[in-house]
C-alpha cells in the first residue's frame, strides 16, 4: 500500500472500508490529527460505514485517558499552567493496555472521565467491544501505538489550523465557559506549537491522509 495516500473525507473513509477486508482480524485502525481536526467525526463515520458492511466496530478514544487536573504528573508550562496537549498529559500505559485487550478480542470500559471538570469520576466509563474492527483515535494515536502494532492501518486527519481554531473556540466557550479570546490565545501560544512539533510529524507515518477542508 503506498504511503500517505491523500483523499477527501468521504473518499478517504471509503478507501479505508475497502482495505479492511484485507487486514488481519481484528483489524486495528489508528486515527491521529490535531486538536479539533475531525478525528472523532472520522472515527464515528468510519464505524457507521463498516457497520453497514456487517462489521462490529469498537472505538477507543485517547481523550478518556487524560490525567486529572490535580495530578502532580500533569505537565505544566513555564508559568505553571497545566498542559493537555502533550503525550505526558495522558495515562498512556493504561490506554495501550486497553487497546491490547480489544485487539485480543476482549471488552473494556474506558475511564469515566468528566471533560468539564477535567477529572476522572468513580464508576465505569463507556463499554467498548469485543469487536471485529478496533479504531483507536487521539492526538497521538499513531506515535503511541504504531511501534507496538506495525501492521495497523494509520490515518492522519489533516485540517487547516484556522478551521481547527474555529472549532476549538466553539467547543471550549460552551464546554468550559471561557471567552473566545482566551481560547484563541491558548491555541496560538500552546496548542499550535505542540501540534507542529509532536502531532503533525505523524502525518509522514500515515498510510492514508484525510484532507478536511
Amino acid at each position: 500500500m503506498p504511503k500517505a495516500v491523500t483523499f477527501s473525507v468521504e473518499d478517504g473513509l471509503s478507501y479505508v472500508v475497502a482495505l479492511v477486508s484485507k487486514l488481519r482480524s481484528p483489524p486495528l485502525i489508528l486515527i491521529a490529527g490535531g486538536s479539533c481536526s475531525g478525528k472523532s467525526y472520522s472515527a464515528v463515520k468510519l464505524k457507521e460505514m463498516l457497520v453497514a458492511y456487517n462489521e462490529s466496530v469498537g472505538i477507543v478514544q485517547l481523550d478518556y485517558y487524560f490525567k486529572d487536573l490535580n495530578d502532580p504528573t500533569l505537565p505544566k508550562n513555564a508559568d505553571g499552567r497545566r498542559l493537555f496537549d502533550l503525550p505526558k498529559s495522558y495515562h498512556l500505559l493504561e490506554y495501550k493496555r486497553a487497546v491490547a485487550r480489544l485487539v485480543s478480542g476482549l471488552e473494556i470500559n474506558m475511564p469515566n472521565y468528566d471533560f468539564v471538570t477535567s477529572r476522572r469520576l468513580n464508576g465505569l466509563g463507556p463499554l467498548i467491544g469485543p469487536a471485529e474492527v478496533i479504531i483507536a483515535e487521539g492526538l497521538f494515536a499513531i506515535s503511541v501505538l504504531h511501534p507496538d502494532y506495525p501492521s495497523a492501518l494509520k490515518i492522519y486527519v489533516d485540517t487547516d489550523q484556522e478551521l481547527c481554531l474555529e472549532r476549538r473556540i466553539s467547543r471550549d466557550t460552551i464546554r468550559y465557559g471561557v471567552s473566545s479570546e482566551v481560547v484563541k490565545n491558548n491555541f496560538i501560544s500552546k496548542v499550535l506549537p505542540y501540534h507542529l512539533r509532536l502531532v503533525e510529524p505523524q502525518k509522514s507515518e500515515a498510510d492514508v491522509v484525510i484532507r478536511s477542508p
